[in-house]
């Protein structure tokens, strides 16, 4: 019996932890209808998942390959696009050791006016737009590399689409056939 148990909440684990970070606001709740406390809390989980995604080392790695490359391509230099990319990635490291985490004081001040009023979309369908934001911007983050950019093999078009998930395109109609409606 200890045994089941033991398996049981293993595979909840497992489970559980295969639906990504949440923000702890109930899923089933309309954005419109979130109080200031669920707001803030929404804040926070947003703020700290694009830090997550845009402060990860894939996504640090991609912008110091596009920032040696460009520096590559510069005429009259002798650049190197992994030497730059190198350069680039100790500068994001040390910038963000001296950074300060003030990021999520706005979250602390939200008023009415943050709301999303009219909003049908749920708190669930919010988070699975940034998770799949994540997703998105972690594989086109791998593709982005000093080899991948001087070949010409890198498709332009998931770059120019890295934002463009049906997650987030479901959202987008449901919040605004919630406000054309007057919601």
């Amino acid at each position: 019996m200890k045994a089941q148990r033991i398996s049981f909440f293993m595979l909840l684990g497992f489970l559980m932890a295969g639906c990504g970070p949440s923000s702890g606001v109930p899923g089933n709740r309309k954005l419109s209808e979130l109080d200031d406390g669920d707001a803030s809390r929404i804040c926070r989980f947003t703020g700290e998942m694009l830090e997550d995604i845009f402060t990860s080392r894939n996504f640090d790695r991609a912008a110091c390959s596009v920032t040696g490359y460009l520096a590559e391509l510069l005429p009259l230099t002798t650049f190197r696009c992994e030497e730059e990319r190198d350069r680039c990635l100790e500068q994001r490291l040390e910038d963000r050791r001296n950074a300060e985490r003030n990021a999520f004081d706005a979250c602390d001040e939200l008023d009415d006016d943050a709301y999303l009023p009219g909003c049908e979309a749920t708190v669930a369908e919010y988070e699975d737009c940034l998770r799949a934001i994540e997703d998105r911007v972690r594989e086109v983050s791998k593709e982005l590399t000093c080899d991948n950019l001087l070949s010409g093999s890198v498709d332009s078009r998931a770059i120019e689409n890295v934002f463009d998930v049906p997650e987030c395109r479901r959202l987008g109609e449901s919040c605004t056939a919630g406000l054309s409606s007057g919601g």
